[in-house]
């Protein structure tokens, strides 16, 4: 199998893990994982800021790492979708390759833990204000996983319509008032009419 290996392009690639393990990734480093996955041995990150808060809820004292891959980063893409678990370690082991994107960019493989140029702890602020960019972005019918599709319903104005949000007001209440200090509204101003919208 032929793969194009490329540089450069790279964009900011996020990691959801626990507030502890990021603590220890910014000190050490990441470190191949020990245990097999779908994506092999590899550490899994993404383009999407709402696959990373997934696996590093801030709710749940988790937290998201914002990654930037050296601009010399050897990587390759397209290459995943007939893959699953060791075969992408034997990938990596076959060509010069650091990191490869797959599935779309939701996930990226980072095989040579020593490129990443930077790795920080992002805050709460913002990481909800990166993804309610996401939101906007992605528009108000693409469907989220755990507390992420409660943010999003309520950035598009649809907590009426989630059993989940109108079963629980205090997490309607907590989530709502978290978008309001976060980012200034609780609401995508993509809702408002353009004579309302203001910088």
């Amino acid at each position: 199998m032929t793969i194009h290996i490329r540089t450069g392009s790279i964009p900011v690639l996020y990691h959801g893990t626990s507030l502890a393990a990021a603590k220890k990734i910014c000190r050490s480093g990441f470190k191949r994982s020990r245990q097999d996955s779908y994506t092999g041995h590899g550490v899994c990150l993404s383009e999407s800021i709402t696959v990373a808060y997934e696996y590093g809820l801030y709710e749940e004292a988790g937290c998201v790492l914002e990654v930037i891959l050296h601009p010399e980063t050897r990587w390759s893409d397209g290459t995943g979708r007939d893959r699953v678990g060791s075969s992408y370690d034997e990938l990596f082991r076959d060509h010069p390759v650091d990191a490869l994107c797959t599935f779309s960019g939701n996930v990226w493989i980072l095989w040579d833990v020593a490129i990443p140029a930077t790795v920080r702890i992002m805050t709460h602020k913002e990481a909800i204000v990166q993804m309610t960019k996401e939101f906007d972005a992605n528009g108000a019918d693409v469907g989220y996983n755990n507390v992420i599709d409660d943010y999003a319903t309520i950035w598009w104005g649809q907590e009426q319509s989630s059993p989940h949000l109108q079963r629980y007001p205090d997490d309607l209440a907590e989530l709502k008032a978290r978008l309001q200090s976060f980012t200034g509204r609780a609401t995508s101003t993509l809702l408002l009419a353009p004579q309302q919208v203001t910088a």
